[in-house]
């Protein structure tokens, strides 16, 4: 830190500077005398050998703390010293977690608020998977750079490749919420999405009009899949929900269904009311004896198939139709019918910009007018 003799622009007279350095970055300190500057150079080597000195007192375990967290601000481009001065005003320290525990906890909350069998089963495979590499890490140390390179050394097809990313991406959003120490970005949504082959969204598959009667009128003589079907196909409640409803959340003389937050894939209390055909193949599916609630696994064994007792063999009784060609066709039929995104959405507890970007202008008018009024 020598001490420099600077002439003060536009007169005859000098200046004197301790050039000071921190972290590879000087600072200029300026005086108005010689010794005014040696003594306070003099001040900052005694501080700094203080300094020093009682850094040397310390034990080895406070040491290796202070040199990680040093070099943890310079990773995190943040000054050490104000990383404290926020911690003194009062910010929340949040806990660091690494990824073995995380994932477990994770899966277990998916599990229990009764997320679907596929869907938990997907987290799993991609959970697993970068678990293999990164269970150890805490999640706030990985980085994009180093996910990037681990995605593209598994081989994934387009469309798994994606899926990754969208499954990491929950997971970290999940850990955020829970307040975990996540770091202040997303590592994983950062990846660019792979457009390859197979990973363009397929159009919305939905019945036609003339399927509608066939399959309602079959699906109300099957008690373990009528119920589910109608508040599926023109109620708009996904299976997951329509497989836990219950008749008592269903106002036949009111006309409206509650979804209750247990009930809700979101989480979400709404209240669908119930359309003047859809209420009439409700009433015509509790006549019949219907159950509500009914086990998915069941449901799915059902509905396309009746048990014969006398031969105790199975046979088809509905018309085969895709996973959720169902829910599909309400939200296709019903915004052609009336034209409110908001309204569709609201009834299928879906956001208004799925229901734009999926469902518009997938059906006819005048199909959408002649849908609405299949009844028994």
């Amino acid at each position: 830190m020598p001490v420099t003799k600077e002439k003060i622009n536009g007169s005859n007279d000098y200046t004197y500077v301790v050039n000071v350095y921190n972290k590879g970055k000087r600072s200029r300190k300026y005086y108005p005398t010689q010794p005014a500057a040696e003594a306070a150079e003099r001040r900052l080597l005694s501080d700094t050998k203080k300094g020093l000195a009682r850094l040397a007192l310390l034990d080895d375990k406070t040491k290796l703390e202070i040199l990680f967290a040093y070099e943890r601000s310079v990773s995190g481009d943040y000054d050490l010293m104000r990383a404290c001065m926020v911690f003194e005003d009062g910010h929340e320290v949040l806990e660091p977690i690494q990824v073995y525990p995380a994932r477990e906890a994770f899966l277990a909350a998916k599990k229990k608020t009764g997320l679907g069998k596929e869907t938990l089963k997907t987290y799993k495979a991609s959970l697993r998977v970068f678990g293999a590499v990164f269970d150890m890490r805490e999640i706030d140390t990985i980085s994009t750079s180093e996910f990037e390179v681990w995605l593209d050394g598994q081989a994934y097809s387009p469309k798994r490749f994606n899926r990754q990313i969208t499954d990491m991406t929950t997971f970290w959003n999940w850990l955020k919420k829970k307040k975990y120490r996540v770091g202040k970005e997303n590592p994983f949504i950062a990846v660019e999405q792979n457009k390859g082959p197979g990973t363009k969204k397929k159009e919305a598959s939905v019945l036609q009009v003339n399927q509608v009667l066939p399959l309602l009128a079959a699906a109300v003589s099957v008690k373990n899949c009528g119920a589910i079907v109608v508040l599926n196909l023109l109620c708009g409640l996904r299976v997951s929900e329509a497989c836990k409803m219950d008749w008592s959340l269903i106002n036949l003389e009111k006309g409206r269904i509650i979804v209750t937050v247990v009930i809700s894939k979101v989480n979400e209390r709404r209240v669908v009311n119930i359309n003047k055909n859809a209420l009439a193949w409700l009433r015509l599916a509790a006549e019949n004896g219907c159950r509500l609630p009914v086990p998915q696994a069941t449901y799915y064994k059902y509905k396309i198939r009746k048990r014969l007792n006398e031969e105790n063999k199975m046979e088809p009784v509905i018309p085969p139709f895709g996973k959720n060609v169902l829910r599909h066709s309400f939200c296709s039929y019903h915004y052609a019918k009336w034209k409110n995104i908001g309204l569709t959405s609201d009834m299928a507890g879906n956001s208004p910009e799925i229901i734009k970007k999926d469902y518009k202008a997938c059906v006819e008018d005048e199909d959408a007018n002649d849908f609405w009024e299949i009844t028994p």
